[in-house]
C-alpha cells in the first residue's frame, strides 16, 4: 500500500509538471496557427505589449481548460495503483483512455480560442484584429483576451462533464479483461451543454456589444478601438 501511494505520488507530481510544460507549448503553437504565424518571440522582443496581452490570454485559456483534466488523470492514475483487480492489460487500456482525454482536451482548447477569435471577427466588421496586434493596438488585444478567458469559464463544465464520461477504470475479472467504455449518456449530456454553452456565449458577447453602444449613444466603439482607445 505504502509503495502504492508513494508511486501514485509521484506520477500525480509529474503529471501535473507535464501539464504545465504542455499549457506553455500549446499558447506558443495554438498562438502562431490561429494568429497568421505572427511572430511571438520577435514581437515581444520589440515590446508589442498587445501581442504579449493576447499571447497570455491563450495560457489562462488553456490553463483553465486543462485544469478539467488534472481530476480526470489523477482518478485513473490512482484506481491503476489501488484497485486490486488491474492487470497489465487494464492499464494498457487505461493508458489509452488517458492518451484520449489527453487529445480531446487539446482539442477542446484549440476550439475555445478560435471560437474566440471568430466570435470578435464577428461583432467587429472591419476590422483586421491581426494587423492591429501587430500595431500594438492594445485595446484590441483586451477586447480579444477578455473574449478568450470569458468563453474558456464558460464552457468549463459542459468540457469537465464529456471528460468525466472517460472515467471508468477498466478492470480484470475471471472471465478476461472487462473495458467500461464510455458512459454515453454523460457524453451526451456534456456534448449538448457545451453546444448550448458556445451558441450561448455568442448571444451574451453580442448583447454585451449591443448594450455598450446603446449607453454611449452609439459611440463610433470601432473607430475608437482603432485608435486604441484602451478606456472604451
Amino acid at each position: 500500500m505504502f509503495v502504492g501511494m508513494l508511486l501514485s505520488g509521484v506520477i500525480n507530481f509529474i503529471l501535473c509538471v507535464l501539464v504545465c510544460l504542455t499549457i506553455l507549448y500549446l499558447s506558443f503553437k495554438f498562438f502562431g496557427i490561429l494568429t497568421r504565424n505572427i511572430d511571438l518571440y520577435y514581437q515581444i522582443r520589440r515590446d508589442n505589449l498587445a501581442v504579449a496581452i493576447v499571447a497570455v490570454s491563450f495560457v489562462i485559456s488553456i490553463s483553465i481548460v486543462l485544469t478539467q483534466a488534472i481530476n480526470p488523470f489523477i482518478y485513473m492514475i490512482n484506481s491503476i495503483f489501488f484497485e486490486n483487480s488491474i492487470s497489465v492489460g487494464a492499464i494498457v487500456v487505461n493508458a489509452i483512455k488517458l492518451l484520449v482525454i489527453f487529445i480531446a482536451i487539446m482539442f477542446f482548447a484549440f476550439i475555445i480560442i478560435w471560437f474566440s477569435l471568430k466570435v470578435f471577427s464577428l461583432i467587429t466588421p472591419g476590422v483586421d484584429e491581426m494587423k492591429e496586434l501587430k500595431d500594438n493596438n492594445v485595446s484590441i488585444a483586451i477586447y480579444i483576451a477578455t473574449l478568450v478567458i470569458s468563453v474558456s469559464y464558460i464552457i468549463t463544465d459542459p468540457v469537465g462533464d464529456i471528460l468525466k464520461s472517460f472515467l471508468n477504470v477498466t478492470r480484470i475479472e475471471s472471465s478476461g479483461i472487462i473495458i467500461s467504455g464510455i458512459d454515453l449518456n454523460r457524453f451526451v449530456h456534456g456534448s449538448i451543454q457545451l453546444l448550448i454553452a458556445l451558441l450561448g456565449s455568442i448571444v451574451v458577447i453580442s448583447v454585451s456589444f449591443f448594450i455598450l453602444r446603446l449607453m454611449t449613444n452609439n459611440y463610433r466603439d470601432l473607430s475608437e478601438l482603432k485608435f486604441n482607445n484602451i478606456a472604451l
